[in-house]
């Protein structure tokens, strides 16, 4: 398998988190991370990208520790966690995406740059290049922040929470540009809160309360009796009620 995360525990001031997470995936998906509020969707993210420590497991992407392959990873925090007063211009913010491929010491030259511009582009943001990143939108930074993820050339993209706080024309095109990705090869993981567009956005889902639930294609996994075990409640009820849990 291209992606195996086995047995993952991870605890807070001695509180124990998730525990018993083990998946793995091949490439070329588009994976939502779907669970009920305070699930540990986004903790599992952060630990299998080996940015908050876990009391054990092990995650390999094709055999490879996380520290041989973290040039090839692009991840998108939740917009909460982004200092949006710092004084950055939006083509500068894309631009450093190209960063982690330059090496050290070494300056983006035009090529870089122009690489940035295309990737603005694809999001629909070229014409905000000049502005700072602070005076655009949720949805307009979301897009700025996911071109600055294009710009890395990565294989692998996680993405916490990308469609919180923003508008629904940038959401379309957020998930428009990771379907592309996702044809290209590449694999993307989505920590995701709206049950009514699980079906519609991705091909597998990981099903997290504290612990698994399910994890593979989402025909398999987004079933009633699974769903209303994770969530302890009638998920149907609260569709219909056209509720995103």
């Amino acid at each position: 398998m291209a992606i195996e995360v086995k047995d993952i525990h991870v605890s807070y001031s001695g509180k124990q988190v998730v525990k018993d997470i083990n998946f793995s995936f091949e490439t070329g998906k588009l994976i939502g991370i779907i669970g009920p509020n305070g699930a540990g969707k986004s903790t599992l993210m952060k630990a299998v990208l080996g940015l908050i420590p876990k009391d054990h497991g092990s995650v390999s992407f094709y055999g490879k520790p996380i520290s041989e392959v973290r040039k090839n990873i692009a991840y998108l925090p939740q917009r909460s966690a982004i200092d949006w007063d710092f004084p950055i211009l939006v083509r500068d913010v894309v631009l450093t995406g190209t960063y982690p491929k330059l090496g050290l010491f070494k300056r983006p030259r035009k090529k870089e740059k122009q690489f940035a511009t295309k990737c603005l582009e694809k999001v629909g943001m070229e014409d905000f290049s000049n502005n700072q990143i602070g005076e655009l939108s949720g949805g307009q930074q979301q897009r700025v922040f996911l071109a600055r993820a294009l710009a890395q050339e990565a294989d692998y993209f996680f993405l916490d929470e990308p469609f919180v706080g923003i508008d629904v024309a940038s959401e379309r095109v957020i998930i428009d540009i990771l379907k592309n990705l996702r044809d290209e090869g590449k694999t993307i993981f989505v920590v995701h809160h709206d049950l009514s567009k699980v079906e519609a956005y991705f091909d597998d889902i990981i099903l997290i309360n504290k612990e698994l639930y399910g994890a593979g294609p989402v025909k398999h996994v987004y079933q009633p009796e699974t769903m209303n075990k994770c969530y302890q409640m009638d998920v149907q009820f609260m569709q219909g009620l056209g509720v995103g849990v």
